[in-house]
């Protein structure tokens, strides 16, 4: 038997110590680096770092009331703006613009870049000086970014992100969760149809009911290529999250995904580590453990309610975080990506909620 208080103690230290790492390197580099303690950073990051960083930043002022995380959360985002977004006006006011969505890359950081605006909100009250955060700015942001999601038709949301004659899912698992983050702040007509939308392409095109699962990509004739391990654990999370809200979530059931995710795992990969890419039939691709599809098992099994979860995440928390820093591939040292970070928190949160519920 695993102790549930031990594990969460331990968890927390390693927060504390990523969140060293992290700040240390946004001290250093002036915005979040693609790489946290003394990695290598010879481009300049990406958006996406940014927005990782801010919502890593926010989760750790809500739940610990760190309020220099909440105030770096508000510098982050004006590092972003002047970086990586493009001045443009609202209502006769200045605002700011995300760049142009042409494919599933640009739309992964849409998806992050209104997921932040929202989270943003929640810092009222943790802000030593609240008029850092200039809301009515933030506001008008984030309705120029919903107006970009708006914008994309349902079916472009799948386009691949490196090319290719095929569609995948990743951009639209991100943009449903950023539009339900938004649905959950206050409702909004035009993003709740979106969202149903979204919900009804993927049911219609990736969903695979003889499996119980999501497929990562398919062809123009909707055959499927490819299944990811680590998304289906996600997609299981987010719909349990945000089962709330009233969305048409059809056949997508989060314990089928979670329960179908898990029975491949145990048959494929060792107990406690498991790889992400599968082929068509369900054999995996590669045997090559990553972090972020272990720490999305471990939240999907906790808010599924799934007894195996304190096992699962002990042998992750030792496995992967040597020194409380996190190993992005098992067993192998080296940079620690700043965006891993994301995936750190939201595991910890939602399954903390989910045990002590």
């Amino acid at each position: 038997m695993h102790d549930a208080q031990a594990l969460f103690s331990r968890f927390r230290d390693i927060l504390t110590t990523y969140n060293t790492a992290l700040a240390t390197s946004i001290d250093d580099e002036g915005r979040v680096p693609e790489f946290v303690a003394h990695g290598e950073n010879t481009k300049a990051p990406r958006q996406l770092c940014q927005t990782r960083g801010i919502i890593y930043n926010v989760h750790m002022a809500r739940e610990f009331g760190d309020r220099a995380a909440a105030a770096r959360a508000v510098d982050i985002y004006q590092s972003t703006r002047q970086h990586y977004l493009t001045p443009c006006t609202l209502n006769g006011q200045p605002a700011y613009a995300p760049v142009p969505t042409n494919d599933g890359a640009a739309m992964y950081e849409l998806a992050f870049l209104l997921n932040t605006q929202v989270q943003l909100h929640y810092l009222d009250g943790l802000l030593d000086d609240p008029s850092v955060l200039d809301k009515a700015a933030l506001g008008a942001d984030m309705t120029v970014t919903e107006d970009a999601i708006l914008a994309i038709p349902t079916a472009s949301i799948f386009q691949p992100r490196e090319g290719g004659d095929f569609s995948e899912l990743n951009a639209g698992m991100h943009l449903f969760e950023a539009i339900a983050l938004r649905l959950q702040l206050s409702d909004h007509a035009e993003l709740r149809h979106k969202a149903n939308a979204l919900l009804e392409h993927v049911d219609n095109h990736f969903w695979d009911d003889v499996r119980g699962m999501l497929a990562e990509r398919i062809d123009g004739q909707n055959t499927i290529l490819e299944y990811d391990l680590g998304h289906n654990y996600e997609w299981s999370s987010l719909l349990s999250l945000n089962s709330n809200l009233g969305l048409n979530y059809r056949r997508l059931d989060p314990m089928r995904l979670a329960a179908a995710a898990e029975e491949i795992a145990w048959r494929e990969f060792e107990p406690e580590m498991v790889a992400f890419p599968l082929d068509a039939e369900t054999r995996p691709l590669d045997r090559t453990a990553r972090i972020w599809v272990s720490l999305e098992r471990i939240r999907a099994l906790a808010l599924a309610g799934d007894e195996r979860v304190l096992s699962v995440m002990a042998r992750v928390l030792e496995h992967f975080f040597p020194e409380n820093l996190p190993e992005e591939y098992s067993g192998t040292r080296g940079p620690i990506k700043s965006t891993t970070g994301y995936h750190v928190i939201e595991s910890y949160v939602g399954t903390v909620h989910a045990l002590k519920a």
